[in-house]
């Protein structure tokens, strides 16, 4: 019995080796359970980088975004995601941070954004942008790359770049003007939190609230033309008003003050804007100074010769006594910056020049009597006659009339006819250049009629120069003399002025019509989407015109 047992034991220890070792290879196996991963990935086409200029780089003190959609085309919903960037490259001033991903049911998307804020630190150069997507059971989004351009502070420079009187050239006491002034930043970077004040000297007083303007940025180049209306009473002692214009912005130092000096009871002189050279590179942009007011006014030409035997008769008509009859827009600043080039660059004497403003029939009856007296003094007189307001048809006979500001269009008789004006002339036996900056089709410089009740621009009869009479007109027919808005003058007036800057007044009457015809027309067309075309009439004695000259 021993030995069976004994053979039985030694039977059964194999077996309960096995059974160990099954048991123990049991222990290490994974126990199955099911997962509904999501599968994720980021939508074709979604990412996008912003920034708040729009110029695709991250610029100094600029926060940025890169935006992403992520799609989960899986079989479960991704849970407890995180967006995460990292950065390598010039990343000096820049600063990042992760996400977490609201969940993302499946066969949906959501859109991350990632925030990048840049500071003062921040220099030229590329950064590029490591975007990754974890999902806590490791179906991951394959991380993408975003290389963006990095940019240093570029400093703006908030500055007084011009001013004007808005048509004035003499400031009067106890007549209120207005002061325009041009606020640009003249350099390429954004200036913020601008603030603009006027301070007045004492005993000038501002007719308008707007003494401190705000604007909240003020990109490269961008321009605020701020109008200041003020008056000087009779009682104040200087015969000068300065004026200081103080201007901040959101780091105080990159803006300058200005102060300007206006005269009591003296025209104004022309003024060159300088402005340093700002330099052109792959950051930088050119920027164009503004100016109020036109080219023209500006640098005109000073003549070397004293033109001893020339007179000049002006009439400037812009504000109309009837409330009927509409104003001439820059009528007045026409008839005084031609006034100017009169004097300066023609040489021509300021008593030799007769001018009235907002001319009643009565100055223009005086007017024309004073310079026929002028002009009988010695055969050698010349004179420049110009002309810019309303002009008017008669409605039946088609006769022109130039309209004095005290008349009544429905009137005749207290207007002046064109052809009494040009007899006057002609009867003078003297060379006459009249340049006459109106039309006779019944229309005003802007839209509409000069008279509201009539409906209709007319072909008026242009009138008839006499003896040694020479007329530029502004435009021909039912033609409007228009103006020119960006300039702030007539169309005719400007290109005018324009040849006589050119030129410096030294131009034959040929080439003066070509530049006149070709440039009115060119400029009405593009501007006023108007034909304007410009002529010459003379009278029987001045068939030689082409070759007279104003110097």
């Amino acid at each position: 019995m021993n030995r069976y047992f004994t053979l039985f034991l030694l039977l059964l220890v194999p077996l309960a080796v096995s059974a160990q070792e099954a048991l123990t290879r049991r222990g290490s196996l994974n126990i199955v359970k099911e997962v509904k991963p999501p599968i994720l990935s980021v939508v074709d086409g979604s990412v996008k980088f912003t920034d708040k200029n729009g110029n695709n780089a991250i610029d100094a003190n600029e926060m940025c975004q890169v935006t992403f959609s992520i799609k989960n085309t899986g079989i479960g919903e991704a849970v407890g995601c995180t967006a995460k960037m990292a950065m390598k490259g010039t990343v000096s001033g820049l600063s990042v941070s992760q996400k977490s991903i609201p969940t993302i049911p499946v066969g949906s998307s959501v859109e991350v954004s990632l925030p990048v804020t840049a500071d003062m630190a921040t220099a030229d150069g590329q950064v590029t942008l490591t975007i990754s997507v974890d999902e806590p059971m490791g179906f991951n989004v394959l991380p993408f790359d975003l290389a963006v351009r990095t940019k240093a502070f570029n400093a703006p420079l908030v500055k007084v770049a011009d001013y004007d009187l808005n048509g004035q050239t003499v400031i009067e006491k106890n007549i209120p003007f207005d002061l325009q002034v041009a606020v640009q930043n003249v350099k390429p970077g954004t200036a913020e939190d601008v603030e603009v004040d006027l301070v007045l000297p004492l005993g000038v007083y501002l007719l308008s609230a707007n003494e401190k303007q705000q604007y909240k940025t003020m990109r490269g180049g961008n321009a605020q033309t701020i109008a200041y209306k003020m008056i000087v009473p009779a009682n104040y002692s200087s015969d000068n008003v300065s004026v200081q214009i103080k201007v901040r912005e959101k780091y105080g130092k990159y803006a300058e003050n200005r102060t300007i000096s206006l005269p009591l009871n003296q025209p104004m002189a022309a003024r060159a804007i300088t402005i340093g050279e700002t330099p052109i590179g792959q950051d930088n942009q050119q920027i164009e100074v503004v100016s109020i007011g036109s080219d023209v006014d500006k640098n005109i030409p000073k003549g070397k010769t004293v033109n001893k035997d020339m007179y000049v008769l002006i009439f400037a008509n812009e504000n109309y006594k009837y409330k009927n009859i509409a104003s001439v827009p820059f009528a007045l600043r026409d008839g005084e910056v031609f006034k100017q080039y009169c004097e300066q660059t023609l040489g021509i004497a300021d008593n030799h020049i007769f001018m009235y403003k907002n001319a009643t029939k009565a100055d223009m009856v005086i007017g024309i009597e004073k310079l026929k007296q002028r002009l009988s003094l010695d055969d050698n007189k010349r004179a420049i006659v110009y002309y810019t307001g309303h002009g008017i048809p008669d409605e039946k006979t088609r006769n022109s009339y130039l309209l004095p500001v005290d008349a009544d269009p429905t009137f005749l008789s207290t207007t002046y006819p064109l052809n009494d004006f040009y007899n006057s002339l002609g009867e003078t036996g003297k060379p006459v250049t009249v340049f006459l900056d109106a039309c006779f089709s019944g229309a005003r410089r802007d839209e509409g009629m000069i008279v509201a009740a009539k409906a209709v621009a007319l072909r008026a009869k242009p009138g008839t120069p006499q003896g040694k009479t020479v007329v530029f007109s502004a435009a021909q027919g039912e033609e409007t003399a228009g103006f020119y808005q960006s300039q702030q003058h007539g169309m005719f007036t400007y290109w005018l002025l324009k040849e006589l800057q050119t030129s410096e007044g030294d131009v034959d009457y040929k080439t003066l019509s070509d530049h006149l015809y070709r440039n009115v027309r060119q400029s009405s067309s593009d501007e006023n989407d108007k034909i304007q075309t410009p002529e010459v009439q003379c009278g029987s004695d001045a068939k030689d015109w082409q070759s007279w000259k104003l110097k």
